[in-house]
């Protein structure tokens, strides 16, 4: 049984869903509010965006490599991912190979990448055995189905981090 109590095909949809959340949340920003420092040694909308993307695309290269056979519960390290990446209260920090860049950002190029990486997890996802064992540079040694309950868990922390973005830098119209 699965962290989350959902079939495979549950949680491919939730990912899917997941991303559409974050794809809508980050178009929502304005082109100057996507590149506003929230906070003293905070991302950016834009920066979160981005690094997003650059996990997404490393993710995507692990689920593309050779797998082998797995010889446990495909999803057995998905409940430490949630516990990781669904305490809010923790800060965590991002490994430097996906660390988002310091410059500012094109809103639309911006988007395009993250919906260009949404898409290449999703193929993958689609045709691939996710009961193997693959190997990711941070991630180390999971299975495809645990690399996408981190996918949905990672998303999730960033859809939190960019509500709390929005609170800060989104300009909102004087009352008459």
């Amino acid at each position: 049984m699965n962290p989350e109590n959902i079939s495979t095909a549950q949680l491919l949809t939730s990912c899917n869903a997941t991303a559409a959340e974050l794809l809508q949340l980050i178009s929502s920003f304005s082109e100057s509010e996507i590149n506003t420092i929230p906070a003293k040694d905070s991302w950016t909308a834009a920066q979160v965006a981005d690094h997003v993307t650059q996990s997404n695309n490393s993710v995507a290269q692990a689920m593309e490599a050779a797998g082998t056979p797995t010889h446990r519960k495909p999803d057995e390290g998905a409940p430490k991912l949630k516990a990781i990446f669904l305490n809010f209260e923790k800060k965590l920090q991002s490994p430097e190979i996906i660390l988002p860049g310091k410059g500012t950002y094109q809103k639309d190029i911006l988007i395009a990448n993250l919906e260009q990486s949404i898409h290449r997890i999703q193929q993958i996802a689609a045709g691939a055995d996710l009961t193997e064992t693959v190997s990711h540079s941070v991630l180390g040694q999971n299975t495809r189905l645990e690399i996408m309950y981190f996918v949905w868990y990672h998303t999730q922390r960033h859809i939190h981090q960019l509500k709390n973005i929005r609170q800060i830098v989104t300009v909102h119209p004087a009352k008459a």
